[in-house]
């Protein structure tokens, strides 16, 4: 309660000294009976609007100097009105319901304050929490001038949103191998697959798949299975893509050894194919369920199911004055300490070897506060047990500051790409990955890999 007068009474002392409009129109709205029904008119017209999705109502509820906070989770966004408008007109794209509960207005002079309960909900997302809306009149006509959110709690209530690794894996990202692959499981029973192997390798990977029949899948995996999908290439371009055939999959990244010993002994399509089953089905989770998606002259990387609502696709920005802030912020880290410590014992002959290099790229989605990805490579990493690689992913905070995400290793410090997923503020960044590691997907709260067997040397 002591933060709603609090805003309230700043909100009285800021307009009050707006002297554009000192007098009452005409009806006297400060009488209760009226002023009651007015605000409640304007707010069951700015409800319904929203259900509606009439964006052309909704604008025309909201006062010129308007000034509005939103929320969603732990995350922040203050806007003035043009870009308050611009945020929800996208909003508009998809259809939403909002709902009012527990209003209650107060009256002081000539603003109007409104405290309810809402909740909004929009495909798979959805968050419920507090909000205070404050109108004032301008040339006769009640508008809004101020709005905020002033708690959002996300809640779930569909099978298909997710809260963990294991949710983001089973619901929500499908990784693409080569040949249109998509895979639907990373552990897969060789016991499901029929005929001859086939070779199916590409970008370094060697590998083989068996047909599968999907009649022949256990109950529990072929309940879950998706077959419809939405294809993302490299530069966020899409495509809708089925399911049409099922292999299980199993490949390896072999030594440089192997590939010549196959070579010099003049080993056929057909044996290569038989030896890739043999090695990599053997080896620890080295099995995969894939499924060939019907979408060959689209070079996809990842798939989302088509039944979820599409990411929202963080596009590259300067990253401005956060470069030097980051490398100061980035040494702090206990990792970089680490990595320092050990290099300040090695013979200096060694660290005429090593190499820096710092990088920031910076990721914006509309009026967001924007994302960074700071990378550290120092070292050698070519036979050394001294090497930095570092991968940092930060926000932007309130006062220049900057909050950390998460850190990373083992990726490639360019993202494939970078979007919100279920809409929660969070951006994900996904990576291909080193050293067996195809991809890598990452964010505040997911950490998720897609792993093969890797016998080659890091050099």
């Amino acid at each position: 309660m002591k933060r709603y007068l609090l805003l309230f009474a700043v909100a009285i002392l800021l307009f009050s000294c707006d002297k554009k409009d000192q007098t009452s129109p005409p009806g006297q709205p400060g009488e209760p009976v009226e002023w009651k029904a007015e605000a409640q008119s304007l707010l069951d017209l700015w409800l319904s609007s929203q259900n509606r999705g009439d964006f052309s109502l909704y604008s025309s509820v909201y006062d010129g100097e308007f000034t509005g906070i939103k929320r969603s989770g732990t995350s922040t966004w203050a806007y003035k009105h043009d870009n308050w408008l611009k945020d929800r007109k996208k909003m508009f794209a998809r259809r939403m319901t909002v709902t009012m509960e527990d209003l209650a207005l107060e009256k002081e002079k000539e603003l109007i304050l409104a405290k309810f309960r809402q909740t909004w909900e929009s495909g798979t997302y959805e968050d419920q929490g507090p909000k205070i809306i404050i109108m004032k009149y301008r040339e006769n006509r009640l508008y809004i001038v101020k709005e905020e959110m002033l708690q959002s709690t996300i809640i779930s209530t569909r099978k298909e949103t997710f809260k963990s690794t294991a949710d983001v894996l089973k619901y929500a990202v499908y990784f693409i191998l080569s040949d249109n692959l998509v895979v639907l499981g990373q552990r897969a029973d060789p016991g499901w697959a029929s005929g001859e192997p086939e070779e199916a390798g590409g970008n370094g990977i060697w590998a083989a798949v068996r047909r599968v029949n999907r009649k022949s899948l256990p109950d529990s995996v072929r309940s879950e299975l998706k077959t419809e999908f939405m294809v993302y290439d490299k530069n966020n371009n899409s495509q809708k893509a089925s399911v049409y055939e099922f292999y299980v999959y199993t490949g390896f990244i072999p030594h440089f050894g192997t590939l010549t010993y196959w070579e010099q002994e003049g080993v056929t399509e057909d044996e290569r194919a038989q030896r890739i089953w043999e090695e990599g089905s053997a080896a620890p989770g080295g099995t995969l369920l894939v499924g060939k998606l019907d979408s060959d002259a689209f070079k996809g990387i990842w798939a989302h199911p088509a039944s979820l609502e599409p990411p929202y696709f963080y596009s590259s920005v300067p990253p401005g004055a956060a470069k030097d802030a980051l490398n100061r912020e980035g040494k702090n880290l206990g990792e970089y300490k680490d990595f320092y410590s050990a290099y300040n014992n090695l013979p200096d002959e060694e660290k005429e070897y090593f190499s820096t290099e710092f990088t920031v790229r910076a990721y914006g989605y509309r009026e967001e506060r924007p994302w960074y990805l700071a990378s550290f490579q120092e070292g050698n990493p070519c036979g050394a047990d001294v090497f930095a690689d570092i991968n940092v992913i930060w926000q932007k905070g309130e006062e220049d500051k900057y909050l950390l995400s998460a850190v990373l290793s083992n990726v490639n410090p360019v993202p494939l790409s970078v979007f919100d997923l279920d809409h929660d503020g969070r951006a994900e960044f996904l990576f291909y990955g080193y050293y067996g590691c195809v991809y890598s997907l990452a964010s505040q709260t997911i950490d998720a890999e897609l792993n093969i067997p890797y016998y080659d040397c890091p050099c």
